[in-house]
């Protein structure tokens, strides 16, 4: 039995205060435009953007065409509010931001006692009016769903329609390899909370850190007709936004459990190969000052042992692990320092270097029946009369 063991140690901190990260690519924008009932614009009206989550507020004031713009949001869901005097003041819920997203959000303001407020809540837009990107937004519900294999962010990618996607490599970051929209496989560009995380030292155009599923908030692709932002790639462009803390802590153990249960022995083999899959860790986060600063922290582990079922027709016999090759009808042993036969095609145990010997133990025993141990050429007549089949030897 053969056994490939992998051991990866994934840990992933995002300690930050919200709007000190430096995610400039990957942050949201939300805009509109403050009129009233007739549809006459209101300069100089107080909006206020609250932070659900973090209670961050974001404070700004309408312009001479009654224009509002917060730029530079993180994900997430946002309360507005506006003030004007001689208006009705309007709170305006449900407000979700994503990756990379620009909303637009116009109100509209009644007239009455400020002491009278108008609560209205918002509802998700069908269709994103102020870009023409096509590509499709996973959000955090999904992320934490998915029954991704290595529990590993970049894997995402396989959720998009426009994915070929191949297999996920063996290394620790269990990068995938994938084309998309027909565009060359690992031709991709990667951002990380607007950071790229590209790994350009060996000249090719792929993944260098792939975050944990536990540590994601949300996972963006923009296919085609990019923003100037999203330039420089002939693949497609793949925004990753981490989590963050809030006003509250929360945290959360976890492990993922694959094993062969299920699994059917292959055609050759005497049995399953075994398989142990474990991914485990944990993860928190909070506030570190209330509505000011948050952490989230997340580490997490994986143990690996894969069993694999190979198969040969060449399989040594026992003694010939021994050196004695006495048997042998389709080969000739010769001496490497006389160029002479080794007598009666035994090679002494003198001659054998004993590392080499043990790892000729590791050989397993030849475990078909019909097997021939002088290997006799095709072309010589059989000794006697025996079924030989070309299905190789077979072992674990």
């Amino acid at each position: 039995m053969r056994g490939t063991s992998i051991r990866r140690l994934g840990g992933f901190v995002a300690a930050a205060c919200l709007f000190a990260q430096v995610v400039l690519a990957q942050t949201g924008q939300l805009k509109g435009t403050v009129t009233d009932s007739t549809g006459a614009v209101i300069p100089g009206a107080a909006v206020t953007l609250q932070n659900v989550a973090t209670g961050i507020a974001m404070e700004t004031q309408t312009n001479e065409a009654g224009l509002y713009t917060f730029p530079l949001l993180q994900s997430g869901s946002y309360e507005l509010n506006v003030l004007s005097s001689g208006f009705k003041p309007i709170a305006q819920g449900g407000i979700v931001m994503e990756t990379s997203t620009v909303r637009t959000v116009d109100v509209q303001l009644e007239l009455g006692d400020v002491t009278e407020t108008v609560t209205v809540e918002a509802a998700a837009p069908l269709l994103q009016a102020e870009t023409s990107t096509v590509g499709q937004l996973i959000e955090r519900t999904t992320v934490m769903n998915m029954p991704v294999e290595s529990r590993r962010a970049a894997s995402l990618v396989r959720l998009t329609g426009t994915v070929v996607f191949r297999n996920e490599g063996a290394g620790g970051e269990q990068l995938p390899f994938f084309s998309m929209a027909g565009g060359r496989s690992r031709n991709q560009m990667w951002q990380l909370d607007g950071t790229s995380v590209q790994n350009s030292t060996i000249g090719i155009a792929q993944l260098g850190l792939n975050p944990t599923s536990e540590s994601l908030q949300e996972f963006k692709v923009e296919i085609n007709n990019l923003s100037a932002e999203y330039g420089r790639t002939g693949g497609g462009f793949i925004l990753m936004t981490t989590r963050s803390g809030t006003n509250e802590f929360h945290g959360a153990a976890y492990e993922f459990l694959r094993n062969d249960a299920l699994d059917a022995r292959t055609f050759f083999a005497a049995g399953k190969a075994p398989l142990r899959y474990n991914i485990f860790g944990f993860s928190v986060g909070g506030p570190v000052r209330k509505d000011k600063t948050f952490f989230f922290f997340n580490w997490e582990g994986a143990r690996r042992r894969t069993g694999r079922t190979f198969s040969s027709d060449d399989i040594p016999h026992p003694p010939e692990v021994q050196g004695d090759f006495s048997n042998r009808l389709d080969t000739v042993i010769t001496d490497p320092l006389t160029g002479e036969p080794f007598p009666n095609q035994v090679v002494p145990q003198a001659r054998m270097d004993p590392l080499g010997r043990q790892f000729a133990g590791f050989y397993p025993k030849p475990n078909r029946p019909d097997n021939d141990i002088t290997r006799r050429p095709r072309d010589l007549p059989m000794p006697h009369k025996r079924d030989l089949t070309t299905a190789p030897l077979v072992w674990h």
